[in-house]
């Protein structure tokens, strides 16, 4: 048997996925004017996680960055693009996913509230609601857009808009 049709393929593959490869999550200089910021505001039900979503030049998807839960030391993100977050809960057997977006503000502060749903026979629904907080410390909800996530060919996987707007 000939290994060189085996290796063939290994090379394209390891190709194919270096071809989407990009960076993590990059915050904004410190001294940038234009950045804006979030957090994990309320309690965090147990099993849930909220999480950025890391995509490349070519919004392939790329991995995930958690959101700190410390509102005093918050995640730095660029304003003007639209930015992915993930709530996601696994815990004993159940499972659930929400994906959202917003396209946040220059120098807006903003905070995630993930909710979990549960059904009476398991499973259940997650959600999360993004709130802008004023200097003034009143917050008002963003319009959200959902999201999942499809192949976009053999070596990326990007948001697409999902059936319906949460916000």
């Amino acid at each position: 048997m000939n290994p060189m049709p085996s290796r063939l393929v290994a090379l394209v593959a390891v190709a194919g996925l270096a071809a989407c490869a990009g960076k993590q999550h990059v915050a904004p200089p410190a001294d940038s004017p234009t950045a804006a910021s979030v957090s994990v505001g309320g309690p965090m039900p147990g099993g849930m996680a909220v999480t950025k979503l890391n995509l490349n030049g070519k919004q392939c998807y790329q991995g995930l960055t958690p959101v700190p839960q410390d509102a005093a030391a918050p995640m730095r993100i660029a304003s003007g693009e639209r930015s992915f977050f993930s709530a996601k809960y696994d815990r004993a057997g159940t499972f659930c996913e929400v994906i959202v977006s917003f396209e946040p503000a220059p120098q807006a502060t903003y905070m995630l509230v993930p909710q979990r749903e549960p059904k009476i026979l398991g499973g259940g629904s997650c959600s999360v609601s993004v709130l802008r907080v004023q200097p003034d410390g009143t917050s008002q909800p963003e319009t959200l857009e959902r999201w999942v996530m499809r192949s976009a060919g053999v070596t990326c996987v990007r948001p697409q808009p999902a059936a319906g707007r949460s916000s």
